[in-house]
């Protein structure tokens, strides 16, 4: 039936096994004001609505089946995978202010805006191999020991500061500075390299 979930202020939510938003009915949860759910499977169905505004989702999978009506709106907060698969549709938006963290996988085009966090833990994998806008970064990329693969058609556009302690960055069609970007710390780069001017590689 319809019906809206809000779960908000300084506590933890646990689901045991999956998570449905909206299938058999119009249903929105709304995840606010620092609040940490935490599940294994998610789904958006068809008449759901998940929102996630300041607080942190953390999920094995989630699916949006964005072609049937169901929407994932990523406002701000951390959304953190544990080494699933994140598919939401066509394309994925990491906010200003929200940051992606974890292992596994997102296989929409990913456009991080300005403002935004990457954190890497073990092993992730970005973006669209099939779509010249597979990967689009305006943000920060920060990763310690792990590894980074970020998937486009064309170059992988990295965002103002990419920090790698000691990981592996890797773009099997390379990657992309703008003017005034940086790519920082010690590791690996395993991807060709176009630097702009007033970019700088530290």
């Amino acid at each position: 039936s319809t019906s809206t979930l809000n779960l908000q202020g300084s506590a933890n939510s646990t689901i045991s096994g999956d998570l449905t938003v909206g299938d058999s009915g119009s249903a929105v949860l709304n995840i606010t004001n620092g609040h940490s759910l935490t599940a294994t499977n998610a789904t958006v169905g068809s008449m759901g609505q998940l929102n996630l505004n300041g607080g942190t989702l953390s999920v094995t999978s989630l699916t949006n089946t964005t072609i049937s009506g169901g929407s994932f709106n990523f406002q701000s907060g951390t959304l953190k995978l544990n080494g699933g698969v994140f598919n939401n549709g066509t394309s994925f938006t990491l906010p200003s202010g929200g940051a992606l963290q974890g292992d596994g996988s997102v296989t929409s085009e990913f456009n991080g805006l300005p403002g935004s966090t990457i954190n890497p833990a073990a092993s992730l994998t970005l973006g669209n191999s099939n779509s010249f806008l597979g990967f689009v970064h305006e943000g920060t990329i920060s990763m310690g020991i792990g590894s980074l693969t970020l998937n486009s058609r064309g170059f992988a556009q990295l965002g103002n500061l990419t920090e790698i302690g000691g990981g592996t960055l890797n773009a099997p069609n390379g990657i992309v500075l703008g003017s005034g970007d940086n790519l920082d710390g010690s590791g690996t780069v395993n991807a060709r390299v176009a630097a702009g001017f007033g970019s700088t590689i530290m």
